[in-house]
């Protein structure tokens, strides 16, 4: 829910920068009243959209090679840094306080819109009215400009107004400016959270009032002389807040700007075709990403262990995903699993990858197939089919250095070989091999220093046809995550 907001936020800001810098000042007040309006709509819409993406190999989410772990290996993990439960603790207040937080402040601003509702139908009770066109006239006791709400156009007693600033007013009521701040005011108490809205309503109003300005011009008033009105009445602010005033002081010298300004055909086109551009870049960055997963053998590789950025990396992408209750309870469930299967081993958390039931087993497959590839990501332990590395064939020179039995202990298809075996061989007779440094701990450390595991091009052929062909999802380390995968 939470990334869902700050795609909408961020969404936000960035139609009305865009609003701001190309649209605001040219004239194309029409085109700008659709844009506003479809700007407020938008971001809420967006992040729903799904756009189609890369598949994702159900065995290569992490794209990286699979490399052959006993199931009755002791994997040491290094392990996210902070407590699983704690952390979930904290989830769990923060998805009680956000929730009613963001209802009791929207409850005070409902209340608050509901007042200005009553207070406007009060104002249109049991007053002198008159009936022009679609608006009605009322006359009220503020000493203030004109303004309109809806249909009803409220005009202060014992002030005299030209024919101008009626008919400027009659564009609010026929075009329906009110309905726009409608929309924002009810934007407001449920997004209230979202920065850009008391921007997006001094921007709509301010194009109303383009708009009825350019109404009256159009209809054959002098120009000159409406900018003298305009300039002459200069009205105090009202406090229904849902209106539209004639004239506010802070913007009398942008409108002036406005209706000064000559009309560009040309100008108004470029300005209204950057918009596709424009909404083309917000459908990559704020669309969701929808994942489809294949059935195709992936390619794993067990990393190196993970260095201190890589560690905070992980931190908040954690942090960031457990804000989502469902996946943090489904987290929960599946690492408390994994730690119960954990054994102390020299002062470090060890795991036995065989020591999981068929039960525990197919659980974690159910809640791993629940989640999303990201959510996925930040697992212990993955599902995934077996895969077989690509082919690499040793070169002529490190294929000689491998002879020297000090520095490499030989494995060849799996079996200890002594390091002549070598000889009877060519570098093009492998398929693959792998190269490890001995832990401290390993068998033979001390005999030799590096482990190297060769595969013949028979077994090579043998070994992926056999992977190609099963399709179990198994259970195997996240590559991220492994400081040690096994020893000699």
């Amino acid at each position: 829910m939470i990334p869902f907001l700050f795609k909408t936020v961020v969404c936000s800001a960035f139609f009305l920068l865009f609003y701001k810098i190309l649209l605001e000042k040219g004239k194309t007040c029409n085109f700008n009243r659709f844009y506003l309006i479809a700007a407020l709509i938008l971001p809420f819409v967006m992040p729903l959209l799904s756009m189609p993406e890369l598949k994702i190999h159900t065995s290569s989410i992490q794209s990286a090679l699979f490399v052959p772990i006993r199931q009755d290996a002791l994997i040491e993990f290094q392990m996210i840094n902070m407590d699983l439960q704690e952390k979930t603790l904290t989830t769990d207040s923060w998805n009680f306080i956000l929730p009613v937080v963001y209802i009791f402040i929207t409850c005070i601003l409902f209340i608050r819109l509901v007042f200005r509702f009553y207070k406007f139908r009060k104002s249109i009770l049991n007053v002198e009215s008159e009936k022009q066109g679609k608006a009605i006239l009322i006359s009220t006791n503020n000493k203030s400009t004109p303004y309109t709400i809806l249909n009803y156009i409220f005009i202060p007693q014992n002030q005299t107004f030209t024919h101008e600033i009626i008919q400027h007013e009659m564009t609010h009521v026929n075009q329906k400016h009110t309905l726009d701040i409608f929309l924002v005011e009810i934007l407001q108490v449920f997004c209230w959270f979202n920065p850009a809205l008391p921007f997006y309503r001094r921007a709509i109003a301010l194009n109303h009032e383009y708009l009825a300005d350019e109404s009256v011009v159009n209809s054959g008033v002098d120009r000159d002389e409406y900018l003298c009105t305009l300039l002459a009445v200069c009205g105090d602010k009202n406090n229904l807040k849902l209106c539209n005033q004639f004239n506010k002081c802070s913007t009398i010298k942008k409108r002036i700007k406005m209706m000064m300004k000559k009309n560009s055909k040309i100008g108004q086109m470029l300005s209204i075709m950057s918009v596709i551009p424009m909404l083309a870049v917000s459908l990559y960055l704020f669309t969701g990403k929808s994942y489809a997963q294949s059935e195709n053998t992936g390619n794993t590789v067990v990393s190196q262990p993970q260095t201190e950025s890589a560690v905070t990396s992980q931190n908040n992408k954690l942090e960031v995903l457990l804000m989502d209750s469902i996946f943090a309870a489904r987290y929960k469930e599946y690492n408390q699993i994994v730690e119960n299967n954990k054994t102390e081993r020299n002062g470090r958390k060890s795991l036995n990858l065989g020591s999981f039931s068929d039960n525990e087993l197919n659980r974690m497959k159910v809640l791993f197939l629940s989640m999303t590839p990201e959510q996925q990501s930040v697992l212990p332990l993955i599902f995934q089919r077996r895969g077989v590395p690509d082919k690499k064939i040793p070169k002529s020179e490190e294929f000689e250095s491998w002879k020297n039995p000090a520095e490499y202990g030989i494995w060849i298809d799996g079996k200890r070989v002594e390091n002549t075996e070598l000889n009877r061989y060519q570098p093009s007779d492998f398929s693959l091999y792998f190269v490890s440094r001995l832990a401290r701990n390993a068998k033979n450390y001390g005999k030799h220093v590096y482990q190297l595991d060769l595969y013949t091009n028979a077994n090579y052929k043998e070994w992926k046809a056999k992977v190609d062909a099963d399709e179990t999802l198994y259970m195997t380390p996240q590559p991220l995550f492994i400081n040690r995968s096994r020893s000699s």
